[in-house]
């Protein structure tokens, strides 16, 4: 069992969705932790400064939270590469949960990424060959069997935060080094989580992947358009929401789910 008494963070006040303060919006913690706990693809954008890091971090915890709700064993890994280096928001992560990678050591974060891709892929085939799955866990791809800990797989979060400052996820996929493990992140129980100044530099393959977009008000009417036309869900509501954002400060964003084709402001869980 994941001990709650394992923090990713240090002790710090949490805000609420919906209508908070400017300072409390982009640090609230999504409410339904548990879609937050299954493999998937999730999208940031927004301007420098309106929150980005805050936006993801707190998803890294829900996502921490869920499988300890859960049970998961063996604990989850997370995995974070900040395209800024040196990035104050996740400073005070647990070096026993978090593992940080700069623009420095690029090579060694995809080395890492594409070795947990392997490892849950050969949990996956140990798995389909019989072996039994521990009772109650959250991964589907738990594998307890042998001595040597590359054999374990563990469920994995990657975060790249400020995707636009590395080649790591070039507009055309396949040219990406980590792009087996983002095609294939269901099959081996990961969860990305990619932020970045625009939506539109997010490549067209990751927008059509994305299991959310969490949209800080874009600051052109340029890159709002593109945002209204491309994402599946109705107009006029996603208008609708980025104008209650920014009515509300600019730590204020619309998070869609775009497989239930819903926005809310903020993670309320409220439609707009």
């Amino acid at each position: 069992m994941i001990s709650r008494s394992l923090k990713i963070y240090g002790n710090e006040k949490k805000g609420k969705g919906g209508k908070a303060s400017e300072t409390s919006a982009s640090a609230a913690t999504p409410e339904n932790i548990d879609e937050i706990g299954k493999p998937a693809i999730h999208l940031i954008s927004g301007s420098t400064g309106v929150g980005k890091s805050n936006v993801a971090r707190n998803m890294v915890e829900s996502y921490w939270e869920a499988h300890s709700k859960a049970r998961t064993k063996p604990h989850p890994e997370v995995l974070v590469f900040t395209g800024a280096g040196g990035d104050p928001v996740w400073s005070e992560s647990n070096k026993d949960i978090v593992k940080m990678f700069s623009p420095q050591s690029v090579g060694d974060f995809v080395d890492e990424v594409n070795r947990r891709y392997d490892r849950a892929m050969r949990a996956k085939k140990s798995n389909d060959n019989g072996t039994k799955v521990p009772e109650g866990d959250m991964s589907p791809l738990v594998h307890e069997g042998g001595d040597d800990a590359d054999s374990k797989h563990k469920p994995s979060m990657v975060v790249i935060d400020d995707a636009g400052s590395s080649e790591l996820l070039p507009q055309q996929m396949f040219r990406s080094p980590i792009a087996q493990a983002m095609q294939s992140h269901r099959h081996a129980d990961m969860t990305f989580i990619v932020s970045s100044q625009r939506y539109h530099s997010h490549s067209p393959w990751l927008r059509a992947n994305a299991r959310t977009v969490t949209a800080f008000p874009p600051r052109g009417a340029e890159e709002q358009g593109f945002m209204v036309r491309d994402l599946p869900i109705d107009k006029e509501a996603l208008r609708r929401g980025f104008q209650t954002a920014k009515a509300n400060g600019v730590h204020n964003f619309v998070h869609i789910d775009t497989k239930e084709r819903v926005a809310t402001h903020n993670f309320t869980g409220h439609p707009i």
